[in-house]
């Protein structure tokens, strides 16, 4: 949900600035998980919805092959209409320079189409990426002490590597009650 979060603040970022048609609040985004999981972590039409996000603007593509969903990413990048795709490379082990391409490909497409590209997956040295990040749940959470026995799901994000930039790290949070137009201030 954490992602899902981002991406809709995302939408909405880019819907204010100038982007090309169809992408934005209405673009499509394209989740192209890990096929190994059975069905584990796939997303859940009526938990995107509880986000502020509608599932209709969710488009999932499933292959069984790695390779395959890498090779596809600046075809879905250049599509009109998709505001974001989110990638799992799940373990592919390619050489760098295999992800410098990569990562220029996607960067050109991304570019093309006003589109956003997050790879979600083991960290890759020497990759090419704009950004590295690392998101986990926030480890010093006491849910008990919560007075109204709401859950508020709170993640610590590290910017691991930024190119033209420094490592930064910051919490973020979602609360299932709250105004979703209002979340990010």
């Amino acid at each position: 949900i954490a992602l899902l979060a981002v991406l809709q603040h995302h939408a909405r970022q880019q819907a204010e600035t100038t982007s090309p048609a169809g992408a934005g609040d209405n673009g499509l985004i394209v989740w192209c998980p890990a096929s190994q999981r059975g069905g584990n972590g796939m997303l859940y039409g009526h938990g995107l919805a509880a986000a502020g996000l509608d599932p209709a603007r969710l488009l999932i593509v499933d292959t069984p092959s790695p390779s395959r969903r890498l090779a596809a990413l600046d075809d879905i990048l250049r599509t009109e209409g998709v505001a974001a795709v989110v990638m799992e490379y799940d373990g592919v082990q390619k050489s760098a320079d295999y992800w410098m391409r990569l990562a220029r490909r996607a960067q050109l497409a991304a570019e093309e189409n006003g589109a956003t590209a997050f790879l979600l997956g083991a960290p890759i040295g020497g990759s090419g990426f704009e950004t590295a990040w690392q998101i986990k749940p926030a480890a010093d959470l006491d849910i008990w002490s919560n007075p109204n026995g709401l859950q508020h799901h709170i993640w610590d994000l590290s910017l691991q590597r930024a190119r033209g930039g420094r490592p930064y790290i910051c919490r973020a949070g979602w609360q299932a009650f709250a105004d979703p137009e209002n979340q990010w201030g």
